[in-house]
């Protein structure tokens, strides 16, 4: 199995502002694989099916996992803020966690039901974003992130 924090261009904005990194020091692109878990847009980059996640550091760590926690708490993806629980049914359900060794626990299911409404909003919208990509020529992973950025900054409003 082959696992990948996913991310939106609405993600990688919040992280290279908070960062000041360019998408490319912390983006990779994996291979879709048979064993997909989640409803991921499938991405075509130089010709090949693929997802956009965040690079890893040796060991499969998220590059911006440190000692203390998330560096990047503010900023993180989407699918980190979610991670790990799910809305089933309108309710706020646990997600059976396979590869985080931490205990969670959601006292306030407000804002989170609030950032599952955002996340939703921009999942639809990247979905969108890459169905225009691949009716296009494609291209490569530089050509689709500023593709995508352009169209993340003008629905911020930016």
């Amino acid at each position: 199995m082959i696992y990948g924090v996913c991310v939106t261009p609405f993600d990688i904005l919040r992280i290279a502002e908070a960062t000041g990194k360019r998408p490319s020091d912390f983006l990779a692109v994996l291979p879709e694989y048979p064993e997909i878990e989640r409803k991921e847009s499938i991405v075509v980059i130089d010709g090949r099916r693929s997802m956009l996640v965040l690079k890893w550091r040796r060991g499969f760590v998220c590059p911006f996992y440190k000692s203390d926690g998330c560096s990047i708490y503010d900023a993180r993806p989407m699918v980190c803020r979610m991670y790990p629980f799910r809305v089933k049914d309108g309710k706020v359900v646990d997600a059976e966690s396979r590869v985080c060794p931490s205990c969670w626990k959601l006292e306030d299911k407000a804002p989170y039901l609030a950032e599952h409404r955002s996340s939703e909003a921009e999942f639809a919208a990247y979905c969108r974003m890459v169905a225009e990509w691949n009716q296009g020529p494609g291209g490569s992973l530089d050509e689709f992130i500023s593709f995508v950025l352009e169209k993340a900054k003008a629905a911020h409003g930016r």
